[in-house]
């Protein structure tokens, strides 16, 4: 599966999306835009696993005005992943993760 190609706005300031590793970061609000395949290979990584169940997003409320998608301009959909707040495309494009999460994110699904 190949990432998509976002624009260059970041969602959620509208600042440059810099190539980082295997998605893209802002270097305004230090966010980060991944692709759920990325996303996966990453938790499969964490838990030491070739193969593993699809991540498991949850719905929640929106607290504020949704960013877009930078690949396709959708609102994003307010979702949770491993108790972290993310923002998911709903054409499957890609997942928002603010500064922090990510990391907050890959170290709840680690093993113990």
């Amino acid at each position: 599966m190949v990432d998509a190609d976002p624009s260059p706005g970041c969602p959620r300031c509208g600042g440059p999306l810099a190539p980082l590793g295997a998605g893209r970061s802002c270097r305004s609000c230090r966010g980060v835009w991944l692709s759920e395949y990325r996303l996966t290979e990453m938790v499969r990584v964490m838990r030491n696993q070739l193969f593993g169940d699809d991540l498991v997003f949850t719905a929640r409320a929106a607290i504020e005005v949704a960013p877009s998608c930078p690949a396709c301009a959708a609102a994003l959909t307010p979702e949770t992943f491993a108790s972290q707040p993310v923002d998911r495309c709903p054409a499957g494009h890609g997942v928002w993760l603010d500064d922090g999460e990510l990391a907050a994110a890959l170290r709840a699904v680690a093993p113990a």
